[in-house]
Formats: structure tokens, sequence, C-alpha cells
């Protein structure tokens, strides 16, 4: 949807357009480059990896056998799929490798704005690799 096509904005989640209300719950919603969102992807699920840290929402903490199943479950299926993605996405998306290369480092220098202090070494690890 292009912006001229908002006519107005109401409590913060609806979007008034000329085809109707478009109902939205976007954090930190913005407009860029497509292999930036990419890159961003690429960093939370190698970070993931790497540290065992991503968005409580998507797992159990704890040390309970379940817990532990699960964790290792979800570990296996983005290791497994995410090559796949990466494929999958460049042969149906516009867009370089070499400039979604370029997006790497830039992701993870911005991600250590979160502030996520298990994250600040695998970060600062790959804005060094990358550049």
């Amino acid at each position: 949807m292009a912006a001229s096509c908002v006519t107005a904005i109401f409590g913060g989640n609806i979007l008034m357009t000329p085809q109707g209300e478009v109902i939205i719950n976007w954090y930190r919603a913005s407009r860029g480059n497509p292999l930036a969102d990419l890159a961003r992807t690429t960093n939370a699920a190698f970070a993931y990896l790497k540290t065992n840290q991503i968005r409580r929402a998507f797992l159990s903490y704890g040390r309970s056998r379940a817990s532990q199943v699960k964790n290792s479950l979800f570990r296996t299926i983005v290791r497994v799929t995410y090559p796949s993605y990466l494929r999958r996405y460049f042969q149906l998306c516009p867009g370089s490798k070499q400039e979604y290369q370029r997006w790497l480092p830039i992701v993870a220098a911005a991600r250590l704005s979160d502030e996520i202090p298990e994250l600040d070494g695998f970060l600062i690890e790959q804005v060094e690799k990358y550049l």
C-alpha cells in the first residue's frame, strides 16, 4: 500500500484507506531495503544458533526436559532450513548476494542498540567478520 493511499490514522493501529480499514500492529515498522530485513533475519537466526538467545515468545526457558527438547528441536529446524530459505529467497526476490552481505555488519552494529548483553560478543564478532 502506497503511503499516498492512507487518508488517516486512528488509534495507532488502524489505517483508513480508500479501500477500507486496515489493522496493523507492527513494532518498529518502517520501509527500506528488503535485503536489510533479510540480513536482520539472518543475524537473528545465527545469533540464536550461537548463543541460544531469542525472543521468549518462541522458546521455553528453564531446565525441564520438555524445554530442552523444544529448544533443541527449534535449533535443528533453524540450522537445517535457513540455508534453503536463503537460496529460495534469492531465486524469488531481486537483489544481489553481495548487497545482502554488505547489510550484515550494518544490521549487527544496529542490533547492539537493542541492549541484549548476551548477544554483544556475537554482534561485535559479526561486525568485524564482514568489514
